[in-house]
């Protein structure tokens, strides 16, 4: 049995579904066409047990308060069928992309692994259905039996080789998809399934209806096959939900991200992946979108990681504080969730090795130490190229990249070294260093007056110190920026203070900003 079809039947509802399953209690509608006059398209069991069928009217529809009416949506219907191409792609490499809610898979040497068709079968639709998706599934070592099959057929079905005539026999004509003139010449012929189509004389059928009716009873009898032609398209990982009304808590928008992010991660893990990089965008609803929805407004956040992950309460958390501390401006229409693949972390710890922080657990408190604080303030300092003193920008922090050839997973050297710490020059021995000052900047500098003497500071007073400057060193004359608007011209002087009162002898770093004609104290020597 090399062949095995996938047919998911109403695809547009099943894929509204599959990323909100609460709506499997409610008889819902997916309408398609453009207003005023939208039809149904496809509908959930409990449409069909209302008595809704793809003829009936909008009118009529709206009429009934216990039908649940949504458009279809394109976005949901691409997700859910990357996730059927995902369970496919898990059972075989070669894969056709037959159309929208429908694959084919080449089985050839798969029973060795997943054991018969019958038993292939069930396995492949308890995955499908744990990714939400209910499919009507036929095996067959015909593509085009299979393919019928699962069209015409609820639950699985197995045809037997040989067997492809009298499987396919009581399927309605509708399933070979005719062209509207050649369904209707049959029926008025009183031809009304394959068995019948099967049946007739295939040259008096070639005279009447040309090859195109040869080839409709070829694919009756079950006789006719195609070439697979595998599909291998670039895997997107995306999620998204469009509500059917505005919300604007953090709490309902939460329980949306966490659905979408679980999808997404279950999805990685399928592919052996995971991610460093999540963007969340969020269409708003703004003046104009509150009147006419394909026009919304639109809020965007990335959260980039030091290492992959494919743990998705680590990513609700991380965008619940980005959330809380940048809010979106207006209530939510649609949610959209990328995940950029990255191959998953690897480690192995040594017997004798001190444990390392948990990154996940890191990167969550950097989160929350950022939401307090503000990101621009978190992360590695970057010396930017200037002459201008305390020039620097902040950077996500990042994992340095190992040496070469010497995988993630490699354990720590038997003389006790760690990878990352370079070795002193003078082979382990503790350099002599001499004794210095540090200088504690503060942060923003301080508003000082200076009073001066024969050009150089003679008193000093900032805060709660003033005193007596004992000596001086300076003045250092730094300037920059003349080219542009935000020129600076610095005189800074190294004094030592004594305090009035107390005595005692500080030692500071104190300058004068000539844009601003102002003194300010820069920090204090330690």
């Amino acid at each position: 049995m090399p062949y095995a079809c996938i047919f998911i039947p109403d695809f547009p509802a099943q894929a509204i579904l599959r990323a909100e399953p609460e709506l499997n209690q409610s008889a819902l509608v997916v309408l398609d066409g453009r207003a005023p006059v939208p039809r149904p398209m496809a509908m959930n069991a409990g449409a069909r047990r209302a008595g809704v069928q793809t003829e009936t009217p909008k009118t009529l529809l709206e009429q009934c308060p216990s039908l649940l009416l949504r458009a279809r949506s394109p976005a949901l219907e691409r997700a859910a069928q990357q996730a059927l191409l995902e369970v496919g792609k898990s059972f075989s490499p070669r894969v056709e992309e037959v159309s929208s809610g429908t694959v084919m898979m080449d089985l050839t040497g798969m029973e060795k692994l997943f054991g018969p068709p019958p038993a292939l079968a069930a396995v492949l639709s308890r995955r499908l259905q744990a990714k939400g998706l209910e499919a009507q599934i036929a095996v067959a070592s015909n593509s085009e039996a299979a393919l019928a099959a699962a069209r015409g057929r609820a639950g699985v079905t197995v045809i037997p080789a040989g067997r492809e005539a009298d499987v396919l026999g009581p399927l309605p004509l509708a399933v070979l998809d005719p062209p509207p003139e050649i369904l209707e010449t049959l029926e008025r012929w009183g031809i009304h399934n394959f068995k019948g189509l099967a049946a007739l004389p295939t040259a008096g059928l070639s005279e009447r209806l040309g090859q195109l009716g040869v080839r409709l009873q070829a694919l009756a009898r079950g006789q006719l096959e195609h070439p697979l032609i595998a599909s291998n398209p670039a895997a997107e990982f995306v999620e998204q939900m469009e509500l059917e009304y505005p919300i604007e808590e953090l709490e309902p928008l939460a329980f949306i991200l966490n659905r979408l992010l679980e999808s997404l991660c279950r999805r990685l893990n399928a592919y052996s992946a995971a991610t460093r990089e999540i963007a969340l965008r969020l269409n708003l609803q703004t003046a104009d979108s509150a009147a006419d929805r394909s026009m919304p407004g639109q809020y965007e956040k990335c959260i980039r990681l030091p290492v992959a992950t494919r743990d998705a309460k680590l990513l609700l958390n991380l965008l619940r504080i980005q959330l809380q501390a940048e809010p979106p401006a207006a209530p939510i229409l649609r949610a959209v969730l990328r995940a950029t693949p990255a191959p998953p972390r690897t480690a192995q710890g040594g017997l004798f090795a001190p444990l390392s922080p948990d990154p996940e657990k890191l990167e969550l408190t950097l989160a929350r130490i950022a939401g307090l604080v503000g990101r621009q303030n978190v992360g590695s300092p970057r010396l930017l190229d200037s002459h201008r003193p305390e020039t620097f920008e902040m950077r996500p922090f990042a994992l340095a990249p190992l040496p070469k050839g010497i995988p993630s997973h490699a354990p720590a050297p038997a003389d006790g070294r760690r990878y990352g710490r370079i070795d002193h020059p003078l082979g382990g021995r503790r350099a002599q260093l001499r004794e210095s000052l540090v200088l504690r900047i503060f942060r923003p500098p301080a508003p000082a007056w200076v009073k001066l003497q024969e050009g150089a500071p003679h008193r000093v007073a900032f805060g709660d110190t003033h005193g007596q400057v004992v000596t001086a060193g300076g003045p250092w004359r730094t300037s920059g920026g003349w080219w542009q608007s935000e020129a600076w011209q610095y005189d800074e002087w190294d004094v030592e203070i004594k305090t009035a009162g107390s005595g005692r002898a500080g030692f500071y770093r104190i300058y004068f900003d000539r844009a601003v004609a102002k003194w300010f104290v820069r920090g204090e020597y330690d």
